[in-house]
């Protein structure tokens, strides 16, 4: 479903899951292994380390944070808090957003469909989604920047427009920004939202893939109505949060450095991909389509999974997204290293 299925698969090389090449930063696993010291007493239920150091790296309060088991775990919780009567669903985008929409009963769903002529793009039919839904009774959208698998940005001029017009048709969107961190341009992003205050807005985030630490599950949310930030709040178990992940989280305050070595790396490799997938035998066989993220979505007739799978190489089949079906796959950016492993193995099957 994710992506990652290494447990079934003969895999030396894991193209299917997108986090940081660069691994867990020092400080991360520093803390958790720290923390081993104190398994003999409960995490704190407030988190409020975390919250502090979170709320340093966004340039927000730390009462405006909400930390969860994952980004999953907050999709679950706020969907289960807001009851949405329906929901507004890009197409193709995260399977997690439908999964826990279903999980909230009678919640009926529209599927906003993105033109793969326009690299699956958000567009202005966006707005008129939004707009033509707004009069349910408990409407809810979800929309991702960048979106995957894709790996589009929403531009920050066309997201201030999208919260006014969620605001203005009183829609609520959940906002993900689990892979926000890897671009460039998150500075743009951060000046625009420090701006929207957007009492609708509940913007999501986790460092499962920023510091590589899948196994730590550790996601959060940021929620500026204190009233909807207390519903969510009622749908987390007490201590969701382990000492584990509390302990990860709380030693990232000051990531400067190593943020700027990540998204530089991310921009080298990704435009070596792109050079690979454009030399015209590779670029005859697949497509790519644009991102802006730490990984491609690409577009094949050959049976690419399985072709890579026989090398020890897995990759993600997009078969299941809602908007693509066959022939869609998704590599992630990786090291130098292993993405001239994956480039040669393309060159080979191409």
């Amino acid at each position: 479903m994710h992506g990652g299925d290494i447990y079934r698969n003969h895999v030396k090389y894991d193209f299917s899951v997108n986090v940081n090449p660069l691994g867990m930063p020092d400080e991360m696993r520093n803390a958790v292994l720290e923390a081993m010291e104190h398994l003999d007493a409960y995490p704190d239920p407030e988190a409020e380390m975390l919250r502090n150091a979170i709320g340093k790296r966004l340039g927000v309060s730390p009462e405006e944070i909400i930390p969860g088991n994952g980004a999953s775990e907050i999709f679950m919780a706020a969907v289960h808090a807001l009851r949405p009567t329906e929901a507004l669903l890009a197409a193709p985008s995260f399977s997690g957003y439908e999964y826990a929409v279903r999980s909230a009963g009678d919640c009926g769903i529209r599927y906003l469909m993105l033109d793969g002529k326009k690299d699956f793009a958000l567009d202005e039919g966006c707005l008129e989604a939004i707009r033509a839904f707004g009069n349910a009774e408990v409407p809810l959208a979800f929309l991702a920047c960048p979106n995957n698998p894709n790996g589009k940005l929403i531009e920050p001029a066309f997201l201030k427009e999208i919260l006014e017009t969620c605001e203005e048709n009183g829609v609520y969107l959940i906002l993900d920004e689990c892979f926000l961190d890897f671009s460039e341009r998150i500075e743009e992003y951060r000046r625009m939202l420090a701006g929207a205050r957007c009492p609708h807005l509940i913007r999501t985030g986790a460092y499962t893939k920023i510091c590589a630490i899948p196994g730590v599950r550790l996601g959060y949310a940021v929620v500026t109505d204190a009233a909807l930030r207390a519903e969510i709040r009622k749908q987390l178990p007490e201590w969701n949060l382990s000492a584990f992940a509390q302990a990860a989280g709380s030693a990232l305050y000051d990531e400067a450095e190593w943020m700027r070595r990540t998204r530089e790396l991310i921009a080298a490799e990704r435009a070596f991909l792109q050079s690979v997938l454009s030399e015209p035998a590779v670029a005859a066989k697949i497509g790519k389509y644009p991102t802006d993220a730490n990984y491609m979505l690409l577009r094949s007739d050959l049976p690419l999974y399985d072709l890579l799978l026989e090398k020890g190489i897995l990759i993600r089949c997009c078969a299941d997204y809602p908007g693509l079906g066959e022939g869609y796959f998704r590599i992630a950016v990786k090291s130098h290293e292993e993405n001239e492993i994956l480039a040669a193995a393309l060159r080979e099957i191409c």
